[in-house]
């Protein structure tokens, strides 16, 4: 009897549930990621920054291992002398009082746009403000704007700084910055020496702000804050705030009680738009060919004097010794400076052949 009941229990052992611990037990299954979820790439059998260039500068010095990209039908285009790039912020408030003053604005912004083509800069602008406020350039103009839409009040100092992650990959490096703030009442959310100090922090480079608010006046009993006002137009505080940030960087101030807005907005524009030349730099047509991306790999860069033409190498070394180079977010090409005295010594025409990706 004692060893029948052995028996049994070692069958019953025998047939019972695995456990998990059994190198024979059955593993869930495992679900596939979604996707859209991220992958890790070791999973991936990439290496984990194979898409990432952690040392990434302004300059594009080429892939070592790509080669010239296929292009079954390149485009010629005629680069013209580069300049320094122009990057202007504005941040337009958006409340109720400023109805009548962005009326003002919307009407003659086509001044702005065309000021900044007449004299060629090579400008960027991003504009924050409420949806439908500022309306868009010409289509011309598309790829050199970028319009932000927020809920834009007395804040528009903090606005031009919250919204600096968004607009920061529009900024081309090395560019001379503007930034353009409007409203009629004072800025009690941020100060200007705060937002100097945060906004240089964040830009790395020196910066010019200009406001369009409210001077100061002595208070009156009709107008105990002492701000400005006109028949037609009147502030709701002056702008303290915003010109001692234009004192700060040596901007300009200009009154938002003014009558004739159309100077206003052409001062302005004379303020900002400045082309200064890029020596042996030459910026790429804009918008590119389809209203694609540039893609370097593609050029074909030619330089032609006294009827021979000579393809000019790509430099894939950091210290372009001969040919040229593409500088990413410019849309711009430099030529090393051996390259750039030979041909300005031929009086030679440069022409690229693209194909637009």
């Amino acid at each position: 009897m004692r060893h029948l009941l052995l028996f049994l229990l070692l069958l019953a052992l025998g047939c019972g549930t695995r456990s998990p611990l059994s190198p024979f037990a059955q593993d869930a299954p495992v679900r596939p990621p979604d996707a859209g979820s991220p992958v890790d790439p070791d999973d991936a059998g990439t290496p984990a920054d194979a898409a990432i260039d952690v040392d990434a500068g302004p300059i594009d010095a080429g892939p070592v291992d790509a080669g010239p990209a296929v292009c079954p039908s390149p485009r010629t285009v005629a680069p013209r002398e580069a300049s320094v790039p122009v990057d202007i912020i504005w941040a337009v408030d958006g409340s109720i009082s400023m109805t009548n003053k962005v009326t003002r604005l919307r009407t003659h912004i086509d001044r702005f746009w065309r000021r900044l083509d007449e004299t060629g800069v090579d400008a960027r602008v991003i504009i924050i403000a409420r949806e439908g406020q500022i309306p868009p350039p010409e289509s011309g103009f598309a790829r050199r704007y970028f319009g932000i839409t927020d809920r834009v009040r007395r804040d528009t100092m903090l606005k031009v700084l919250t919204h600096y992650p968004t607009y920061e990959p529009f900024l081309r490096p090395g560019s001379v910055v503007h930034v353009v703030l409007a409203s009629d009442d004072e800025s009690r959310v941020i100060e200007a020496d705060a937002f100097d100090a945060e906004f240089r922090a964040l830009l790395g480079r020196d910066y010019t702000a200009h406001a369009i608010a409210s001077e100061y006046f002595p208070p009156t009993i009709t107008n105990p804050r002492g701000a400005c006002y006109s028949e037609n137009i009147a502030a709701i505080r002056p702008g303290l705030e915003y010109l001692a940030l234009t004192e700060l960087t040596g901007g300009s101030f200009f009154s938002i009680c003014a009558d004739d807005w159309l100077d206003l907005v052409e001062l302005l524009s004379e303020r900002v738009a400045i082309r200064i030349p890029l020596p042996c730099a030459l910026s790429l047509p804009q918008p590119p060919p389809d209203g694609r991306d540039y893609d370097p790999r593609t050029f074909t860069v030619r330089a032609t004097a006294a009827g021979r033409a000579e393809e000019l190498p790509r430099a894939l070394d950091a210290g372009c010794d001969e040919g040229w180079r593409f500088v990413e977010r410019a849309d711009r090409i430099e030529l090393c400076a051996s390259t750039c005295d030979r041909l300005d010594a031929l009086d030679a025409r440069v022409t690229v052949d693209v194909c637009p990706r």
